[in-house]
């Protein structure tokens, strides 16, 4: 494919234009025909640009529909997005929902006929028949018209985050009803509807699942059937592309350097993450004339790592651990990280517990366990040992600046 011009930016994008990830799409597809999905990686990895591409790609066979769920702020509402974007997608015809059960739900508590386009279902009467709503709502879905062969995917994004602000904001009991209906009518419709869900968001869904068990006794597994699937940076050749559709935006090249090599180093010094190359593409733009060259490259990644208004966006890794989890595994999570930002090396189990303050406390084990699926550390087995290291360095580099 061509390069085309893009404005480097850390915020929304045109799906159109979004560089895709061909091959991971491929494999989320390959996943989706036998089963659900959830997707565990914490904010600034591309998981929503990804999403939005696959969906824009999707096929007749193969649809996908995306709904945002942040700020979403109870079940009403939730059902409100849920309509929304599938009216949406009948007016365009990818969709025909002739949504019966909801329908007959509406007349029998309100008895008139309506186009339910235009109703809401967030107003407090409703908030009695919420299951009721729900249920039809997604009974509708599966009995849909559609060939034989179709598989409807429903993207649910930032749906951790929606659950998390319930339960802060008092609604954990229906938090955990709506996790165990969810479970069952999912069931159902991907036996009977063929179809499937994706479950992401900037905090991972297990933390809100773990959070439950621990302060309300939560024993629902409502994605245990589900395959994990992890998205990591870009492949070079697209990584490569990017850099060559950023530079499109008006950037030059200082005479006598070679661009090639320095996207190659764009590429290897953000290990391939889309959110960082355009960091890097934004800051020379700001504050380095918009001119590529290897000492304006370095001099942006240095800025990356140490000048305050750029290193907020690894600031919220840090500040995440201590918003999300326990005081007492949370304190254990920010010292392992500290004692690994110093190795150079991967470093076994026993060496990074032996080197903590209070390793006999029963959250160290644990720290290291929630690190790992939280995707801050990679670990390995050698000599039935466990070592760990950071996932990317990029972040190892920024916490022996910043934190250590």
């Amino acid at each position: 494919m061509k390069p085309y011009k893009i404005s480097p930016t850390t915020g929304t994008i045109t799906p159109e234009k979004i560089v895709g990830r061909p091959r991971e799409e491929e494999k989320l597809k390959t996943v989706l025909q036998a089963q659900s999905v959830v997707i565990e990686e914490f904010r600034r990895m591309g998981k929503t640009l990804f999403l939005m591409k696959y969906v824009y790609n999707s096929t007749e066979e193969n649809k996908a529909i995306y709904f945002s769920l942040q700020g979403v702020k109870d079940i009403g509402e939730l059902t409100d997005v849920l309509m929304k974007e599938l009216r949406k997608e009948q007016s365009w015809g990818k969709l025909k929902i002739a949504f019966n059960s909801l329908r007959k739900n509406y007349n029998t508590f309100k008895p008139e006929e309506v186009d339910l386009g235009l109703v809401s279902f967030k107003p407090p009467e409703w908030q009695s028949q919420w299951k009721e709503v729900l249920v039809a709502c997604l009974e509708g879905i599966a009995d849909r018209t559609n060939s034989e062969n179709e598989t409807l995917t429903l993207i649910l994004d930032e749906f951790p985050v929606m659950l998390w602000e319930w339960i802060q904001d008092g609604r954990a009991a229906q938090a955990m009803e709506f996790l165990d209906i969810l479970r069952k009518q999912r069931q159902i419709l991907e036996s009977k509807g063929n179809i499937r869900f994706v479950v992401c968001g900037s905090i991972g869904l297990q933390i809100v699942l773990k959070h439950l068990q621990q302060k309300y006794n939560y024993t629902g597994e409502p994605f245990n059937d589900t395959e994990t699937f992890s998205l990591e940076g870009m492949y070079q050749k697209e990584a490569i592309f990017l850099c060559e559709c950023l530079f499109l935006s008006d950037f030059t090249l200082k005479s006598g350097e070679d661009k090639l090599a320095l996207f190659n180093t764009i590429y290897e010094s953000t290990e391939g993450l889309p959110f960082y190359i355009n960091k890097i593409f934004s800051i020379i733009q700001l504050n380095y004339d918009k001119i590529l060259s290897q000492d304006n490259l370095t001099n942006a990644l240095n800025d990356l790592l140490t000048r305050p208004e750029q290193t907020k966006v690894f600031k919220q890794l840090a500040d995440r651990i201590d918003i999300y989890y326990p005081a007492e595994e949370a304190k254990f999570m920010q010292k392992i990280l500290k004692k690994l930002a110093v190795k150079s090396e991967k470093t076994s189990s026993n060496d990074i517990l032996g080197s903590i303050e209070g390793v006999d406390n029963k959250y160290a084990e644990e720290a290291l366990v929630n690190l790992v699926t939280d995707q801050y550390l990679l670990f390995s087995i050698e000599n039935d040992q466990r070592f760990y290291t950071f996932k990317y360095q990029l972040i190892k580099k920024w916490w022996k600046i910043n934190k250590a």
